[in-house]
């Protein structure tokens, strides 16, 4: 399970973003009424945003008959977007993530047992993490109704996902029987692949945060990303004889041209 300082941390970081956009438009509010005679200069949304995106997931593969319990890890995401303004409440976004998508104690013990099968002693048990390298392409319609002053405005997004599953590894643990009395745990890497679909498809919905100045627009996301088709082939899903999709919930910073 992801260690509690991690989310303390999130959190953290979360409220230090939010309070210095929040300090950096009260500025921007006092320079203006200064200059304007009292009277609050209001950034005109853009037609047009385009801009880099950084963040972090916390992923999990999720099982549709709960015959395991795989556990939440953390990952890297990064990319880009592009967004078009329709009307001054409603947009249309396209983005391009690289997401590290990883889960823990995933029972892929089929595979790890084919391709250690040659070797000796005889294999007890074993389990793997899962980290899985993929791209995303969401494309989410975004609904800005209110604003809460000082150019922030916050927005609620939803739409389809579409996710390459470009490599993935498994970190795995095999106990080995020894002698009928010793037993040994030993660790290695594998490529496998293999054993994933290509594609996945899903959908994301979340919460955002958008801060528009003078010649930026800064974001902050937090959201929910759900897989629907089943990640692993034919042959690893029989013998699981359960299906496992992806999912993971993320806090992604953007900056806007």
């Amino acid at each position: 399970m992801i260690n509690r300082r991690f989310f303390y941390g999130i959190l953290m970081v979360t409220l230090v973003t939010l309070s210095s956009v929040n300090s950096y438009s009260q500025e921007l509010e006092d320079d203006e009424l200064c200059l304007t005679g009292g009277k609050i200069q209001e950034h005109p949304q853009k037609k047009f945003t385009f801009g880099p995106k950084l963040g972090l997931n916390v992923g999990k593969f999720l099982t549709s008959r709960r015959l395991t319990d795989p556990s939440s890890h953390l990952g890297l995401t990064i990319g880009g977007f592009a967004r078009y303004r329709l009307l001054d409440w409603l947009s249309v976004q396209g983005e391009l993530h690289y997401n590290q998508l990883a889960s823990t104690n995933l029972p892929i013990s089929k595979v790890v047992n084919r391709l250690i099968s040659q070797t000796t002693p005889a294999i007890n048990s074993s389990s793997s993490d899962i980290m899985c390298h993929v791209i995303d392409i969401p494309l989410t319609v975004n609904f800005s109704l209110i604003e809460l002053g000082g150019n922030i405005r916050p927005r609620f997004f939803v739409g389809p996902n579409f996710s390459l599953i470009m490599a993935s590894y498994a970190d795995t643990y095999v106990n080995r029987q020894v002698t009928s009395e010793l037993a040994v745990t030993t660790n290695s890497m594998f490529n496998v692949s293999d054993e994933f679909e290509p594609f996945e498809m899903g959908a994301v919905a979340g919460l955002g945060l958008d801060f528009q100045s003078k010649k930026f627009l800064y974001t902050v996301d937090f959201r929910y990303r759900a897989g629907f088709s089943d990640i692993f082939r034919g042959a690893v899903s029989d013998f699981v004889n359960d299906k496992y999709t992806t999912s993971s919930w993320s806090i992604i910073f953007g900056l806007g041209f």
